[in-house]
């Protein structure tokens, strides 16, 4: 953890308190308290929204990938899922995970429950596969599955996978799928550049918080908000 991670936990922690103790505060002296407790709920989704931004991992190929370390390569799935359009993306890898690295949903609002192996050499396995598609199923109730590994699958486990709905991110699906991560956050950026609004044509706003989307994006890049046209074709 870098310092700048600690002073943010730290920071949380503190606001937390104090909007703890204000609660007390507000009662006596409402007129003084509400108002500063309004302030730190502000602050305080504020310093969330920055961890959350600083959990963020993006790399640029396979091997950058292979680099990270397991709990950091999960995180760096998460912020693919999220830059390719899956909404709700949380990480909840650790001890006791039960087979379920991240959960999301995706562009119909089916949950996703997402395995991540950060593997050099070693290939994942039909007990792997079985392992992760019964948790999937009876213990985290999700709609379809993904597993992501930066090594291949045995063809027993490619096999289970596809009867039982699993998508397979192997390390060579990866490699494209950086590619296509690299170029959708490129053309988000582009859209804001210069904080001008691009033209109507190439873009939608969201109905919610008024973000500028592109016009094949089903669901608001920041409140995930379902987007009126996800379709050029249906803005026309």
């Amino acid at each position: 953890m870098s310092w700048e991670e600690l002073a943010l936990n730290i920071a949380l922690i503190i606001t937390l308190l104090a909007l703890l103790l204000l609660i007390a505060f507000a009662q006596e002296y409402p007129y003084l308290g509400y108002p500063l407790m309004a302030a730190l709920v502000v602050l305080l989704f504020y310093l969330l929204r920055r961890r959350r931004e600083r959990q963020k991992i993006r790399v640029a190929t396979l091997r950058q990938l292979k680099a990270l370390s397991p709990e950091t390569f999960e995180h760096a799935v998460a912020t693919l899922l999220e830059d390719l359009g899956f909404r709700n993306v949380r990480v909840t890898g650790g001890a006791g995970d039960l087979a379920r690295d991240i959960h999301c949903v995706d562009d119909e609002g089916g949950k996703v429950v997402v395995q991540c192996k950060r593997y050099k050499d070693q290939s994942v396995n039909s007990d792997d596969m079985q392992k992760f598609i019964g948790m999937m199923v009876v213990e985290h109730k999700g709609q379809r599955g993904i597993y992501a590994t930066t090594s291949s699958f045995t063809e027993p486990a490619r096999s289970l996978a596809k009867r039982h709905n699993v998508e397979l991110w192997d390390g060579n699906k990866l490699a494209d799928l950086l590619v296509q991560q690299k170029e959708r956050t490129q053309k988000t950026e582009g859209i804001v550049a210069a904080g001008k609004r691009p033209a109507p044509s190439k873009v939608q706003y969201c109905p919610k918080c008024g973000a500028s989307n592109l016009l094949d994006w089903k669901y608001c890049g920041q409140c995930g908000a379902r987007l009126a046209h996800p379709d050029p074709a249906e803005s026309k």
